[in-house]
């Protein structure tokens, strides 16, 4: 699968890749990891505008008006599982939070939940409404963490969803701006800290990652590009720009 991006969310386009392995086309499981965080709902265009708060809710729609669309054209609805995770955080309880709660902090508050649970591509649709964002902190690496922990969605609910023969490939979308935060995290991977570029490698290892970065100015920071090639296989990565406040 590639990623074409262009200057608007909405020219977001998947196409199915060509390659076979081991002689035939492979079963595609597919998550979309939205930011749901105030600093990313504030930085979207719409209509050539930046119009602040409508971020979290014009992706939603992107991903039912134009990904799942191209997505069943390219791939087939019998040949994919998806999925939508919204990720936020909250920055004060972050280090308390025990890897592989599924999102659930102190008082049932939420760093992360799932938007869509894992299903077949064909039944992957909202028409009636979306959830709203949870408007916290932008905790991109503890949810990371969580959806490569084995029996989770790596070995887990993807094959809980859908038996098949053909090879599978995991491949993940990342919507976001560039503001994660990480500081005290528990390590599900060993070490008592949760560090980035071991979160990253442990990520690439299992997806294919697509990462489609969305921010009102021109470049990103050195450190946050640097991190961005580290989430890929491979050294390109999608990006979005959108108009200045």
């Amino acid at each position: 699968m590639t990623t074409v991006t262009k200057a608007m969310i909405e020219d977001i386009n998947m196409q199915s890749c060509c390659e076979c392995i081991n002689g035939s086309k492979p079963f595609h499981d597919i998550i979309v990891v939205i930011d749901g965080s105030d600093s990313f709902n504030n930085k979207v265009c719409i209509d050539g505008k930046t119009d602040g708060g409508e971020a979290f809710h014009a992706t939603q729609k992107m991903i039912d008006q134009v990904l799942l669309p191209g997505l069943r054209q390219n791939i087939g609805d019998d040949r994919a599982t998806f999925t939508i995770v919204q990720f936020s955080g909250i920055k004060q309880l972050e280090h308390c939070y025990e890897p592989g709660s599924g999102g659930v902090t102190v008082d049932d508050l939420l760093h992360y939940k799932i938007e869509i649970e894992p299903c077949s591509l064909e039944a992957a649709q909202r028409t009636i409404f979306y959830d709203g964002g949870l408007d916290g902190n932008g905790q991109l690496f503890l949810c990371l963490q969580d959806l490569n922990i084995k029996g989770n969605f790596v070995e887990g609910k993807f094959e809980e969803v859908k038996e098949t023969n053909l090879t599978r490939k995991r491949s993940m979308i990342i919507i976001s701006d560039e503001e994660w935060d990480i500081n005290s995290l528990k390590s599900a991977f060993g070490g008592k800290v949760g560090d980035r570029s071991h979160i990253a490698r442990v990520n690439r290892e299992n997806y294919e990652v697509y990462p489609i970065i969305v921010r009102p100015g021109v470049y990103i920071r050195n450190a946050k590009f640097a991190l961005l090639r580290k989430l890929r296989k491979r050294s390109e990565f999608a990006s979005l720009r959108f108009a200045e406040n």
